[in-house]
C-alpha cells in the first residue's frame, strides 16, 4: 500500500513538473521515452524512479530524475537557477547563485544540504542525488551608527573645559559631558545654540545627548565687584580679613574676626551691618550685597586687681599678688560659690583698699595678719589645684 502511495505521489509531482503528458511524445528534461511504446516517465521521492505507460497507473521502467525546490528568506533571492521547483538527472551538478539585497548579506544554505559544495558560499553547487529542498538565508548588515559633529564655543569671560572648544565627532546617542569655567570677575549664565538635548542649560556642569549636528556656546557675564571697608576703634583690631578695603563679588560670604587689646573687650560691629550674621560676636560673617563699611568697637575694661592685697603690698606687681590672681582664675572662678565670692570681693574690696593704703599701720596689719597667711595657704596647696 505504501509503495502505491509513493508511486501516486511521484506521479503527482511528475505532472506538476510536466513529466507526464497526454501526448505520446516526451516533454521534459529529466524523462526518457522508449521507441515502440506509448510510455512516458516520472520520478518518485527517495530515488523510486519509474516509467509509466500512457493511460495506465502502473510503473513500467525505472527513471533517474530528481526534483530540486529552492526558496529564500527576506533580504535576497536565488538568481540561479531561480526559485521554485526544478528537475535534474541523477548526478547533475547544479550551480547555485544567491544575491543579497541592499543592506543585507548572504548567511548560508539550509535544508537538504548534504551535497552542497559550500553551504556558507553564495556561489556554490549542489549534486543531485535525491529530491532536495534548500533555502538561501540572508540577514541585515550591521549598519554603523550615525556620526554627528558637536561644535563648542564660549563668550568672553570664560571657557569650556570639557570637552573643550572646537568641533568634536560622536556617535548617535552619545552622552557628552559639558563643563564651563568662568574667569575671575565673571560668572556662567547659560548654554545657547542647539540646546534641545542639553540636560540643564543653566548649569555650568551638565551633558548633551547627540542626535544630530549641534553647535553650542557657553555664555558668561561680568560680575560687578563691591567694596568691603573694614576698620576698628581704639582697643583692638580686625585680623580677618584684616583692615582696609577689599573687593568681592555679590553674594560672597566673608569671615571677619576682631581681637581686643589688653584691658579691652570687643563690644559690637558698627556700620553697614544688615547682612552681618552676628553684630555682637567678635568672629562672624558678612554677606556682600553692595558696598559695605563695618567697624569693630571695643570697650576699656578696668583691670581687676586684688584690691586689698595691692593696698597691703603697695604695688599690683608683687609676687604674692600673682599667686592670688592665679588661684582666683584657676579655682574660684571655676565654681559658682567661688564666682560669687569674687563678685562680692570686687564690690567690697575697693572701699577697704582705700582705707588701708592711706594708713601704714593698717597696711602692715593687713599684710601680716591677712594677706601673707592666705598666700602661704594657697602656695601650700598648689599641688592640689595647679595643673600637673
Amino acid at each position: 500500500m505504501n509503495k502505491v502511495f509513493s508511486i501516486l505521489l511521484a506521479l503527482a509531482l511528475a505532472v506538476s513538473l510536466g513529466l507526464v503528458r497526454a501526448q505520446p511524445a516526451w516533454a521534459g528534461d529529466g524523462g526518457v521515452r522508449h521507441p515502440g511504446t506509448a510510455a512516458t516517465s516520472a520520478a518518485t521521492p527517495h530515488g523510486a524512479d519509474v516509467a509509466v505507460a500512457a493511460g495506465s497507473d502502473l510503473p513500467v521502467m525505472p527513471l533517474s530524475v530528481y526534483g530540486l525546490y529552492i526558496t529564500s528568506t527576506e533580504g535576497g533571492s536565488v538568481d540561479r537557477p531561480g526559485e521554485g521547483m526544478f528537475s535534474y538527472h541523477v548526478g547533475a551538478v547544479v550551480r547555485l547563485v544567491a544575491i543579497p539585497h541592499d543592506d543585507y548579506r548572504f548567511v548560508n544554505w539550509t535544508g537538504h544540504v548534504d551535497t552542497v559544495e559550500d553551504v556558507d558560499a553564495p556561489f556554490t553547487t549542489i549534486t543531485m542525488m535525491d529530491w532536495y529542498v534548500i533555502t538561501a538565508n540572508f540577514e541585515p548588515l550591521e549598519v554603523p551608527p550615525e556620526q554627528y559633529d558637536l561644535t563648542v564655543a564660549s563668550t568672553s569671560g570664560g571657557s569650556v573645559a570639557a570637552p573643550g572648544e572646537g568641533t568634536f565627532t560622536y556617535e548617535e546617542g552619545a552622552v557628552v559631558d559639558l563643563v564651563a569655567e568662568a574667569e575671575e570677575g565673571y560668572r556662567f549664565v547659560t548654554w545657547t545654540g542647539d540646546i534641545a538635548t542639553i540636560a540643564d542649560v543653566g548649569a555650568a556642569g551638565t551633558a548633551i545627548v547627540m542626535h544630530d549636528h549641534y553647535s553650542i556656546t557657553a555664555a558668561f557675564q561680568e560680575m560687578p565687584l563691591y567694596e568691603l571697608r573694614i576698620s576698628s576703634r581704639v582697643g583692638g583690631s580686625v585680623i580677618s580679613p584684616g583692615e582696609g578695603t577689599f573687593n568681592y563679588e555679590k553674594g560672597t560670604v566673608v569671615h571677619v574676626a576682631a581681637v581686643p587689646d589688653v584691658d579691652y573687650r570687643f563690644m559690637y560691629w558698627a556700620g553697614d551691618v544688615s547682612t552681618l550674621a552676628c553684630i555682637y560676636c567678635p568672629a562672624t560673617t558678612i554677606t556682600v550685597e553692595r558696598d559695605h563699611t563695618i567697624i569693630a568697637v571695643f570697650e576699656y575694661v578696668r583691670p581687676r586687681y586684688c584690691f586689698v592685697a595691692t593696698a597691703a603690698y603697695g604695688t599690683p606687681t608683687a609676687a604674692q599678688i600673682g599667686v592670688l590672681r592665679e588661684f582666683r582664675d584657676v579655682v574660684l572662678l571655676e565654681s559658682r560659690a567661688g564666682s560669687r565670692f569674687v563678685a562680692w570681693y570686687y564690690a567690697a574690696g575697693p572701699p577697704m583698699a582705700e582705707v588701708i593704703e592711706g594708713n601704714e599701720v593698717l597696711r602692715t596689719l593687713a599684710r601680716v595678719l591677712v594677706v601673707d597667711p592666705v598666700v602661704r595657704l594657697v602656695e601650700a596647696t598648689g599641688t592640689l589645684w595647679r595643673s600637673p
